[in-house]
């Protein structure tokens, strides 16, 4: 009899267990705009980067402050990772298309990155969203937390005037290798959906 009932309660372990899991595996879809969403693990906060701007006593220029008001940027944390999805105006809807042109711009984008953070550029590779190409990056840049150097990852997509930009670092901040965010960051960037925004008709 105990061991029948050690087995029963073994099983309903396992079915809470995988009741657990599947709360867990449950995102939340993150509309950024029209044409461009994301799954985060929990609902995202939007930030109103003016107000971050105020609170720093930093007052931005007039074109800054438009800059600014154009941005979206939304954050989202849980126990393995802080996520941040971003929204930025480019005003290159044209120049991007002709060759070479998106390249040097993630070159820009990433050396921009790693210069703000004195960072060190780990791997950074290609990838395709619904036919347009963006780059992914993984570096050794600065928890600003501790100051520590912590693995870090981030995603660049530009789509006509806007680019957006997806990026994930450790909430252990004693994690130098990012191996705690293997699931996380695949499950977040591969979450990324873009479907063009359509033509205006004529």
């Amino acid at each position: 009899m105990k061991i029948k009932l050690g087995w029963c309660g073994l099983f309903i372990l396992c079915v809470l267990a995988s009741a657990f899991r599947s709360a867990l595996a449950e995102w939340v879809r993150c509309e950024v705009d029209g044409q461009f969403s994301v799954q985060l693990p929990v609902a995202a906060t939007e930030m109103d980067m003016l107000q971050v701007f105020a609170s720093q006593g930093v007052t931005p220029s007039p074109e800054q402050a438009q800059v600014l008001k154009s941005m979206k940027v939304f954050t989202a944390t849980d126990g393995a990772a802080n996520y941040m999805v971003t929204r930025m105006a480019t005003g290159l809807a044209a120049s991007l298309e002709e060759p070479g042109n998106r390249t040097r711009f993630y070159d820009g984008a990433v050396n921009g990155v790693l210069l703000k953070e004195h960072g060190t550029l780990l791997q950074r590779a290609a990838f395709t969203v619904n036919g347009t190409e963006g780059v992914e990056v993984r570096y050794r840049g600065v928890h600003k937390g501790t100051g520590k150097k912590v693995i870090k990852y981030n995603r660049w997509l530009a789509v006509g005037p806007v680019v957006y930009m997806l990026a994930v670092y450790p909430v252990d901040r004693n994690d130098s290798t990012g191996v705690g965010l293997q699931e996380p960051r695949t499950k977040f960037f591969n979450s990324m959906a873009y479907r063009p925004s359509p033509a205006p008709s004529k």
